[in-house]
């Protein structure tokens, strides 16, 4: 079960539960002793959140387990402990952002986990007892509260779905009764807007957690406080500068005090572990985010320049220079450019491949010195050209922690100096972009927007030879992929309040859409309907839209009525719902999702190419992909095997990994014979970017729904709504529309008036004759 199909399931138990007055926040549970949380490796406890806390207290609530801590397998097994012979586990699902690599993801991913409560673990510590609450100082605390009063040691409140499940964690934290008797009538009152939308709950759980966890925070960060006073007056009678069993809650805040004291540090360095006592004797601070010491603002700076990461150099066995010339060996297997310098900040960089003619920045690489697992240094390749990524480590000498500390420290710099040159580039843009759309004349005749058969309002076109005037329509070796005697579409790229960013160039059959090299991508859109986003709101409609590329809006737009923000890609398109998810809060968003269904056929195709397999089969294994939200087809693989093992054909050897339970993602990896093994990834990227934004918007409490695209035909593999509005006519397009739980679109119910009119006319038409 993938991870969506997960949340979705346990959705419906949660609802069922509810309907039946039997969820946990529907009565008093004394025996729990806290909220439910995991254990890390290193015993930090971690209190579970969202979903996955409400999936462990229905869990323990109808098991009657007491004990609030869960354990992995592993875990388990570790610690040399054993299952009982009952031992049940439960399913929770975390979303990953860092790889296994030790580097950030692309995208991130969810993953489902299988814990075992404390209460079926032989061997496990005892559990400590509940901490005893002073409920002077709690009544204080909800004195300030809306929701929640004490009455005679109960919790009492308005029963409101989200108050119950909150009153209900709030109980529980402290340990006394709570107002759960509820009537069944209103139980079911509650469940009345999840029957089409069952996920819906959790924007219920995330705003019962909204008025939970801020007064959990309050009353743990007093008892911290209570405990830390106690601790420093036992310290004082005794003479004791024991603070090794201090409460989590001055971590955090320590935590946070080195956060805050990070930002206004005087200088970061270079300390080995050997020193690490003298350096912490002379005021400097270690800062677990980035694995470094640092000089807080205050202390006399001369005292730490011995560790001056600009007096240090790494030693033979391992420099720099060795590790990134085995890194540049790397990307150049898979194509990518090593002309230019190779930086090593942990961040995303783009450069040219050599797997096309043409010249662009379709490669990206990240690279570390030491951030990767266990101080390692990793980096990770990218060519969007091939499709193919896979992932570097240092398989040579490693480093030692005085190199571990100079290269931390040394990356933390260059990150800092390549976001200050990247806004540079990012404002120099935004005024040649201003030139760019100065110098273009009317788009009416451009061939991109005769092709697409959309409208020419708020676009350019100018000369290619116009572009090529500007370094940002050039490689950093002056090619570029712009040819002088073309004309281009010019695309305005504003931020939310329409100030010009950037601008994107179309060439006239659509093979060609180059951005601005060093402008602004993330965070721009070109808005349909309004002068900009902010404006938005003056329409007179309530609803809006968002689609990935300028024709898929100038499309839907047409066929829906509603303005609509462009967002240029998948991923600019989360970014753009992300940050514009606390405006408009009163609108209706719709996702105009592109629907790229053909990446099973890209698999075929790559496999084809790397080992010869036959990329049009007609009969053998099937896979099951999703068309739209509601259907799937199915694609012949011939003899393919899709159990993610490896398999031997005559050029060498594959292994594809489904993940989803509609083949939503294929992971390939081949290895021809004699040659390197090459893995490449291939998804529906435009519906999990509308199942993402949908997902987040859900998540702010805004209502939004996702518009699919639906064909008839498939031929030449349409993707969006305007090759649904080319292929099929813009009456097919609004009949998707109409079906969508009986939304009302601008565009259609005009279009319903004005056939109620014309009805209208021809009884009247009928009338009148008859009578004469």
């Amino acid at each position: 079960m993938d991870a969506f199909a997960h949340r979705v399931m346990i959705a419906k138990r949660l609802i069922e539960l509810i309907s039946r007055n039997e969820s946990f926040f529907h009565k008093n549970i004394p025996n729990i002793n806290s909220l439910p949380f995991t254990v890390s490796t290193e015993g930090e406890h971690r209190q579970l959140s969202g979903p996955n806390l409400f999936i462990a207290l229905q869990t323990m609530s109808m098991r009657e387990w007491s004990d609030p801590r869960f354990f992995t397998l592993a875990q388990v097994e570790r610690a040399g402990w054993e299952l009982k012979a009952e031992a049940e586990s439960i399913n929770l699902q975390y979303l990953t952002v860092i790889g296994s690599d030790g580097l950030p993801l692309e995208e991130p991913e969810s993953q489902i986990f299988r814990v075992f409560n404390g209460s079926h673990i032989i061997g496990i510590p005892e559990l400590q007892p509940r901490k005893e609450v002073n409920i002077e100082s709690i009544q204080s605390i909800l004195a300030n509260s809306n929701d929640f009063r004490l009455v005679d040691g109960r919790l009492e409140f308005k029963q409101t779905l989200r108050n119950q499940m909150a009153g209900s964690l709030l109980a529980i934290t402290l340990g006394i009764a709570f107002k759960s008797e509820v009537e069944p009538e209103l139980s079911q009152s509650w469940l009345l807007d999840f029957d089409k939308n069952p996920i819906g709950l959790f924007n219920e759980i995330k705003g019962a957690l909204d008025i939970a966890m801020p007064l959990i925070t309050k009353i743990n960060l007093l008892e911290s406080e209570e405990a830390i006073l106690t601790k420093m007056n036992v310290a004082s009678q005794n003479k004791s500068e024991n603070s090794k069993d201090m409460s989590m809650g001055w971590k955090e805040n320590w935590a946070a005090k080195v956060e805050l004291m990070f930002i206004e540090k005087q200088a970061v360095l270079s300390v080995p572990h050997a020193q690490k006592d003298e350096a912490k004797k002379l005021g400097a601070v270690y800062y677990q985010k980035y694995k470094l010491w640092f000089v807080p603002k205050g202390l006399d700076i001369n005292l730490f320049k011995k560790w001056n990461p600009r007096s240090q150099g790494l030693g033979e066995a391992a420099t720099k220079d060795v590790l990134i010339e085995s890194f540049k060996e790397f990307m150049e297997v898979y194509g990518l450019d090593t002309s230019k310098e190779i930086k090593f900040d942990n961040g995303w960089n783009g450069v040219s491949v050599n797997t096309t003619r043409k010249k662009n920045e379709a490669g990206r690489y990240t690279l570390t010195l030491s951030g990767g697992l266990n101080g390692m240094a990793v980096g990770t390749v990218i060519n969007n050209h091939t499709g193919l990524q896979d992932t570097w480590t240092n398989k040579g000498v490693e480093l030692t922690p005085e190199q571990r500390a100079k290269a931390n420290a040394e990356a933390l710099a260059r990150a800092a100096l390549a976001k200050q040159e990247a806004l540079a580039k990012q404002e120099l843009a935004a005024v040649h972009a201003k030139e760019i759309m100065a110098l273009g004349q009317g788009a009416t005749t451009h061939g991109y927007v005769l092709k697409k058969g959309i409208s020419d309002q708020g676009l350019k076109q100018v000369p290619g030879e116009v572009l090529l005037r500007y370094p940002e329509f050039k490689s950093e070796n002056g090619a570029s992929v712009i040819k002088a005697r073309d004309n281009y579409l010019i695309v305005p790229m504003s931020d939310l309040n329409g100030n010009l960013r950037a601008v994107q160039a179309i060439n006239p059959d659509g093979s060609v859409k180059a951005f601005m090299r060093g402008g602004q991508k993330k965070g721009t859109v070109f808005v349909l309907g309004a002068d900009n986003f902010n404006a938005i709101s003056q329409n007179d409609i309530s609803m809006m839209a968002y689609a990935e590329g300028v024709a898929t809006g100038y499309s839907f737009r047409e066929v829906s009525g509603l303005p609509v923000a462009v967002c240029f890609d998948a991923s600019n398109l989360e970014t753009i719902v992300d940050e514009t998810s606390d405006l408009l809060p009163d609108f209706t968003r719709v996702i105009a999702a592109d629907n790229d269904q053909f990446y099973v056929e890209r698999a075929l195709g790559f496999l084809g190419e790397k080992l010869g397999i036959n990329p049009y089969p007609v009969d053998g294994n099937k896979i099951e992909v999703i068309t739209n939200t509601t259907h799937t087809r199915t694609i012949v693989v011939g003899e393919l095997v899709t159990n993610n093992e490896w398999q031997e054909v005559a050029n060498g050897t594959y292994k594809i990994n489904i993940e989803g339970q509609y083949s939503r993602k294929l992971t390939v990896e081949v290895a021809p014979k004699n040659e390197r093994k090459l893995t490449a990834t291939f998804s529906n990227r435009g519906l999990e970017a509308a199942f993402s934004a949908l997902e987040i918007l859900t998540q702010k409490q805004r209502k939004a729904l996702i518009a699919v695209p639906e064909f008839n035909s498939l031929k030449g593999r349409p993707t969006d709504w305007n090759d649904l509005v080319k292929n099929e006519g813009v009456h097919a397009a609004k009949s998707v529309l109409a079906k969508l739980n009986h939304v009302k679109f601008p565009s259609i119910e005009l279009e319903r008036n004005l056939e109620k009119n014309l009805e209208r006319t021809r009884s009247r038409t009928i009338v009148n004759e008859v009578s004469r």
